[in-house]
């Protein structure tokens, strides 16, 4: 699965990125989590509200009002329309969170 945030590098886009981190180390989902701050990607895609939540290049939440049980619920639907299970291994992390 990809899974990407785009943002402008403020407090909000931060913030979002690292609750997504969080929500898909919780859910033991293992793909890396992508943050994207390039403006012309954006501009390529119709992007005029940061943060965005991108899932397999499906803009599923733009904005930074998303609780987390929002955020829980776009990954798990991302899983499903894809057929891929929630991961069962343990001890996983988001290996981009560091980055923050």
């Amino acid at each position: 699965m990809k899974i990407q945030v785009l943002g402008s590098n403020c407090p909000n886009c931060k913030k979002m990125y690292s609750s997504v981190c969080r929500i898909a180390t919780d859910l033991k989902i293992k793909d890396a989590i992508e943050y994207i701050n390039d403006l012309q990607v954006m501009i390529k895609i119709g992007l005029m509200t940061t943060p965005a939540l991108l899932i397999n290049n499906e803009l599923v939440l733009i904005g930074s009002h998303h609780s987390d049980e929002e955020i829980s619920k776009a990954l798990t639907q991302s899983l499903k329309k894809t057929g891929e299970d929630i991961p069962s291994n343990q001890g996983l992390s988001c290996s981009s969170c560091s980055v923050i």
